[in-house]
């Protein structure tokens, strides 16, 4: 049963994510373009100020209120998906079916944490191609300098992520970030959801100060347990090692999630409160 609760819902939500990473796409498109345009790579004559580099700004400031639009976007259609299957109209058609709270939960969890990981990866790619296509060295891109110096693009990530990483350690280290924040951040989301349904009037509301107290309590509580990992690093031109700051912030965020998972459990068995 838990394998056709996950694909009706991943059939439920597929089209707004959909067109969510076709919108994406064209605006990466669109900004690349955009820096071309404002660093001339091929004819700049050194007016930042023309009509043509106005534009481009123009459309580079609405590439990057997109990335913004899309993250913030991909958490309001989440939470409210899950309010309205879940505790609204529709949440008594769905607790009346044959199925277990727990499959009910699991289901969307995993369903709205996919999403929120690959929603994540595709901005991160975005935001890669961009700066990518930065100028670098006079007339070649990032991408083209860092192509013919790859000795170069090795000494930043070990920077970043310490002398003990190689290159697929650091991919497999990224992609495991992605998958634990990525359920981590629906968990918060779906927690304040559940604890906003708890109230009799203004639920909606509720749920929004809850993700709000839930994020700030979860992210200053994260900063101490990181802090001491990131003193302890070494420092290479001011950028500190995060490897093992990233395994304590993910390791957190599991626990989080998993206390919001077992708390919203009871409410749905326990103080159940539809509309």
């Amino acid at each position: 049963m838990l394998g056709k609760l996950i694909r009706h819902e991943w059939k439920a939500t597929y089209k707004f994510f959909a067109v969510v990473v076709l919108f994406l796409a064209a605006m990466t498109v669109l900004g690349r373009v955009s820096l071309r345009t404002i660093f001339g790579f091929s004819d700049y004559d050194g007016e930042w100020l023309s009509a043509e580099s106005r534009i481009a700004l123009t459309s580079l400031l609405l590439y990057v209120a997109t990335l913004i639009g899309v993250t913030i976007g991909m958490g309001i259609y989440l939470g409210l998906r899950f309010y309205q299957s879940m505790y609204s109209g529709e949440g008594y058609l769905t607790h009346t079916l044959p199925v277990h709270p727990h499959k009910l939960l699991l289901s969307k969890l995993l369903v709205g944490g996919s999403w929120y990981a690959l929603m994540a990866l595709f901005v991160g790619i975005s935001g890669i191609v961009l700066v990518c296509s930065l100028p670098w060295y006079g007339n070649q891109t990032l991408w083209l300098y860092l192509k013919s110096n790859p000795g170069s693009l090795d000494e930043i990530l070990r920077a970043i992520y310490g002398k003990d990483m190689n290159l697929a350690g650091i991919v497999a280290l990224s992609v495991l970030q992605l998958v634990v924040l990525g359920f981590s951040g629906t968990m918060s989301l779906y927690g304040a959801v559940t604890l906003g349904q708890l109230s009799s009037r203004h639920r909606i509301m509720m749920a929004v100060v809850c993700y709000l107290g839930l994020n700030l309590a979860t992210s200053f509580l994260s900063s101490l347990l990181v802090m001491p990992a990131l003193l302890r690093s070494s420092f290479f031109f001011g950028i500190a090692s995060m490897a093992s700051a990233n395994s304590y912030h993910m390791a957190f965020s599991l626990v989080t999630a998993a206390v919001l998972y077992v708390v919203s459990y009871l409410i749905i068995t326990r103080k159940l409160n539809l509309e």
